[in-house]
């Protein structure tokens, strides 16, 4: 990428250089300039028919502004507003994406995306992570550092809102899963190691993460996997909140498959999969596919306040395919959940959908409110999710399928992401914005 500068000068206000140049990667931009006296400025980008206007910098006399939302390769210019003054502006040339980011199609229905969705992109031999505008355009990425024994399962952002979060699995219940921290600012990375962690996690607290993690036990000779969470506060001290051997055991009258890949012996027996996190209620909800269940878990004393399951279920309900093999699940402001249902493997009647789900905790009556399939067929082989937006529409990811699908309550599709064969999506988040 070529970046510019101008001088701002002292009539300007400026007091010294106005600068664009990139953040750690050739298509994310960034702005710095100082004054002689603290005070705050707006930057603006445009390009083609667009304008985007980014965050007031902090009050001061250095400033930096992060410009995410140019698009690759995209010819632009940079001005600095001070009071409604412009002092100062550059033209600059964003680099190309780089190679390992799939070829995606964006498809637009009804109002199209909104904000920003961190997708990881789960390719043969590892993945990396992306961030899609609301047009349809990747405007961050973080590349694949990882073996395919590593492959990137989820992507957040920070409650900072300076780093993009995604999770890498353990190896094994002794060995250190990680979720890895990038910052905004300059693409550097470091790393944060949870023992076993796995598959979801979620940062309830600034600075601390909860992850899944393998507890293996032993009964009748036979060696199961069950799973805990497994919290790191930000001074490095680790505890186990919840497992679920506290509160169920398999049927041993059943196998269960060997999933657990550290030893084909193991049975993978509860196979935890989604974790996630309220925070004004501070409790947790995990899905199992062991008993085609959601479970609550009350974080502060590590208790199961109730099990909404196909098999001793605190909630009783009439649709036998209210949850199937879920994965993913997201309590909902009014008190329901939403949660994606895999959905079962042989069972042509059963398919992979999002579905709302009311709860009546005094009644202890659960019922189907609103549900989305993909009119396709798609029925995802592994993980998928979903998410409820502000504007009342719903973020699903067909994992497997390598499609991403914002529809409304309606269930008209405001708009799709496709990626090109061979690229699936994990868990993925929508954002109102990144670098803000």
């Amino acid at each position: 990428m070529i970046a510019g500068c101008v001088d701002g000068g002292a009539d300007s206000g400026t007091g010294t250089d106005f600068a664009v140049g990139t953040a750690g990667m050739d298509t994310v931009l960034i702005a710095r300039w100082t004054t002689e006296a603290p005070t705050t400025g707006t930057v603006h980008a445009s390009f083609g028919d667009e304008v985007l206007s980014f965050p007031e910098s902090e009050a001061g006399t250095t400033h930096e502004v992060l410009l995410i939302g140019v698009p690759a390769a995209t010819a632009a210019t940079v001005t600095l507003e001070q009071g409604g003054e412009e002092l100062a502006s550059v033209d600059v040339q964003t680099g190309a994406l780089p190679a390992w980011v799939p070829e995606m199609t964006y498809t637009t229905g009804t109002t199209g995306f909104e904000g920003v969705t961190l997708v990881p992109i789960v390719p043969d031999g590892g993945g990396g992570v992306v961030a899609v505008d609301g047009k349809g355009r990747v405007v961050w990425s973080y590349p694949p550092t990882h073996s395919a024994s590593e492959l990137i399962v989820r992507a957040r952002l920070s409650l900072d809102g300076r780093h993009v979060l995604y999770n890498t699995p353990a190896d094994s219940a002794d060995a250190p899963g990680a979720v890895h921290r990038v910052a905004l600012l300059d693409s550097s990375r470091d790393t944060i190691e949870l023992t076993g962690g796995h598959l979801d996690f979620v940062e309830p607290t600034p600075g601390g993460y909860a992850t899944l993690g393998w507890d293996l036990r032993e009964l009748e000779g036979r060696r199961f996997a069950g799973d805990h969470i497994v919290e790191r506060d930000p001074d490095g001290t680790e505890r186990i909140v919840w497992s679920v051997w506290d509160w169920f055991e398999p049927d041993l009258e059943r196998t269960w498959p060997p999933q657990y890949l550290a030893d084909p012996e193991v049975e993978d027996w509860s196979h935890i999969n989604g974790l996630a996190y309220a925070p004004d209620e501070d409790a947790y909800y995990v899905t199992m596919t062991f008993n085609d269940g959601v479970a609550r878990i009350d974080r502060a004393t590590g208790a199961l306040t109730w099990v909404l399951a196909n098999s001793d279920s605190d909630f009783v309900w009439g649709d036998d395919r209210l949850v199937q093999q879920p994965h993913g699940v997201q309590r909902l402001d009014d008190g329901g959940l939403l949660v994606f249902n895999r959905g079962y493997y042989g069972d042509p009647g059963s398919h992979s959908e999002a579905v709302e789900i009311t709860l009546d905790e005094t009644a202890w009556t659960a019922d189907r409110r609103w549900s989305y399939a993909d009119p396709g067929g798609i029925k995802v082989l592994f993980l998928g999710s979903a998410q409820r937006l502000d504007s009342g529409n719903t973020l699903i990811s067909w994992s497997s399928g390598g499609q991403l699908d914002e529809v409304t309550p309606e269930g008209e599709l405001a708009a799709r992401l496709s990626t090109a064969i061979g690229a699936a999506v994990g868990f993925c988040v929508r954002v109102e914005g990144l670098g803000g």
